[in-house]
């Protein structure tokens, strides 16, 4: 069932979301498998990305543009694909 949940993205073609926002369980496999699910200018969010767990999905973006959102207690992360 672990894997049904981070890899349902893998059932949609390349390049066919314009936005993809991930905050639930599995967020760096989920975020790795629905990178190239995401359009060239979509936009990427990852929710409570301060967590330094996430760092995997900000190496392999670090080429994107990105903007940071914060509460003062969690961050958000929005990503440009070029």
């Amino acid at each position: 069932e672990y894997d049904a949940y981070f890899s349902f993205i893998s059932n949609y073609q390349d390049n066919h979301f314009d936005f993809i926002m991930v905050d639930g369980r599995a967020r760096v496999e989920c975020c790795l498998l629905a990178i190239d699910k995401l359009k060239s200018g979509g936009i990427f969010v990852l929710d409570n990305s301060d967590r330094h767990r996430y760092t995997p999905v900000f190496k392999v973006l670090s080429g994107w543009k990105s903007v940071t959102s914060t509460t003062g207690l969690f961050d958000t992360t929005f990503w440009f694909k070029p």
